[in-house]
């Protein structure tokens, strides 16, 4: 039995569902009603979670620490703020970087354009002199020849090396092969030598005998034992013997036949080696002949030039639109960039002194960098965080439970505020046809629908065993008559599911006249 107490009189519940039917004041039933869905009734849409938060913690003590779930919001706004910080501070470090890298590009192009002055210098010189120009010819075609050989080189090397690998290992095992052969053959002699020096005392022995010493036949049965071990080792050594030799006949012909093949690419390979040595060795000579052959002006500039590389048969007027361009690449990074010294461009001092300043400036900011909080903070809010998640999903499923009845669907997904300073409750329905719409969007008795079976959720997830629920909590503007509709609609439920089955439930409706009976619903009329 329950007992209610509606102002000064006491009803008594003796059935599972019961419709108490009256006239009462709103403030006669502040004392028995737990949820109070007006909080929340202005954007039913996005619901704080301080609402959920605050009832299971005031009606369960097994909630007292929900509340340390909001933590996580300071712990993400701080996750928010030092993230910002870091993004800040690596954007400056990029900008360093880039204009550090521009720096060295500068000073690289700044040596290649030194070169190409090199290079129209030796060009200039290739028309004022007949002899000069030849020899600078001759060596652009042994450059030439140089860096094809030793393409092909490398284009053999590989297959050289494996196959004189393969050489190597083959004529390892012929010598091996050998080897062995040769100790067998000393362990075979051996054996007769002890076998011809025991037959020898045999021999004595017996003549011993013969002259009537009287020595043991056992002694010289015993020889005759070691006469016949030897000879076994004697016979297993030909036999190893006969092995390797077979073995060795297969190496042999082996090897017979990959020679030739592995010849012809040791020439070739070596002539190729060859031929790069010999025009090295000659462009030697030419260069000396070349700087010996100029006029004094010039050797110093021949001396240092490097004339391994073949660019001295390009037309002078191609040389000097490429020292343009370059001198057009060198001012856009020169105007572009700050840390570059116009003087003396190789002078990092400026973009040292900057990456001084980041280094500094990281150790000064170093706590706005770094989170701060403990890990076993983060770790107790993250767990109460998934304890409050896990209450939504439950709420969610139980709801569901009923508005499957009227072809509805909610969807419960925990948000946070567009100022990052709350966690909100984002609310949205699904119909049968998929379609997707808010709660503003719900015909009425849907509302009043959603409305009584979200506060009797809620009371099921408290373990309520009485749950009451009264039309007076639900804003004027909304037509109350579907309330009983919506009670035909959820006793069913209450009756069918297994989990619901031990709760009772009272409704109190002020100002409404049932005029069709509901099945198993007691009716008190006060």
């Amino acid at each position: 039995m329950f007992k209610i107490l509606l102002g000064e009189k006491e009803i008594s519940i003796n059935d599972r569902f019961t419709l108490i039917l009256g006239k009462f004041k709103k403030d006669l039933l502040n004392h028995i009603h737990q949820v109070n869905i007006l909080e929340i009734l202005e954007d039913f849409s996005l619901i704080p979670i301080n609402y959920f938060i605050n009832i299971f913690k005031n009606h369960s003590k097994e909630y007292n620490d929900i509340e340390k779930s909001l933590k996580l919001l300071d712990l993400l706004s701080e996750y928010r703020t030092t993230i910002k910080s870091n993004i800040l501070f690596i954007d400056r470090f990029s900008n360093i970087v880039q204009s550090m890298t521009l720096v060295l590009k500068y000073n690289l192009l700044l040596k290649n354009k030194n070169l190409l002055l090199k290079e129209l210098e030796l060009s200039k010189i290739k028309k004022t002199s007949n002899e000069l120009a030849a020899i600078m010819d001759l060596l652009d075609k042994l450059n030439e020849s140089i860096n094809k050989n030793k393409r092909k080189v490398k284009y053999l090397e590989e297959d050289f090396f494996h196959l004189k690998n393969q050489r190597d290992q083959l004529e390892k095992n012929i010598q091996n092969c050998n080897l062995q052969i040769q100790d067998l053959n000393i362990q075979k002699k051996e054996c007769f030598n002890q076998i011809n020096k025991i037959t020898r005392e045999m021999e004595g022995s017996q003549n011993n005998k013969n002259n009537g010493l009287g020595l043991d036949d056992r002694h010289i049965l015993s020889k005759s034992d070691r006469i016949r071990e030897f000879q076994k080792q004697a016979k297993d050594s030909q036999f190893k013997i006969n092995q390797i030799k077979k073995n060795l006949s297969k190496a042999n012909l082996k090897f017979d036949k990959f020679k030739p093949n592995f010849e012809i690419y040791e020439k070739d390979y070596q002539s190729l080696v060859n031929l790069v040595k010999n025009d090295e060795k000659r462009i030697k000579t030419l260069q000396v002949e070349l700087i010996e052959k100029s006029d004094n002006k010039r050797k110093d500039f021949l001396k240092e030039l490097t004339l391994k590389k073949s660019y001295v048969n390009r037309p002078t007027k191609e040389i000097e639109d490429e020292i343009q361009q370059l001198n057009n690449i060198l001012k856009d990074i020169m105007d572009s960039n700050i840390f570059i010294d116009n003087e003396k461009p190789s002078n990092l001092s400026k973009i040292k002194k900057k990456i001084t300043e980041i280094d500094k400036m990281l150790t000064a900011e170093k706590k706005n960098l770094i989170i701060s909080h403990e890990q076993r903070e983060n770790i107790e809010s993250i767990e109460h965080f998934r304890k409050l998640e896990v209450l939504i999903k439950n709420l969610e499923l139980l709801l569901n439970g009923f508005l499957l009845t009227i072809n509805l669907e909610s969807h419960f997904q925990i948000i946070i505020s567009e100022d990052n300073k709350k966690f909100l409750i984002h609310l949205q329905f699904i119909r049968s046809s998929n379609k997707v719409v808010r709660f503003d969007e719900l015909t009425t008795p849907e509302k009043i629908f959603f409305i009584i079976t979200f506060d009797i959720s809620i009371k099921i997830l408290l373990n309520s065993k009485n749950i009451v629920f009264s039309n007076l909590f639900i804003p004027k503007k909304y037509d109350k008559r579907s309330i009983f509709r919506t009670i035909r609609k959820i006793i069913p439920v209450f009756e069918k599911e297994k989990n619901l089955k031990n709760r009772t439930l009272i409704f109190i409706i002020s100002n409404l006249e049932l005029k069709k009976q509901i099945k198993n619903l007691k009716i008190i009329n006060t």
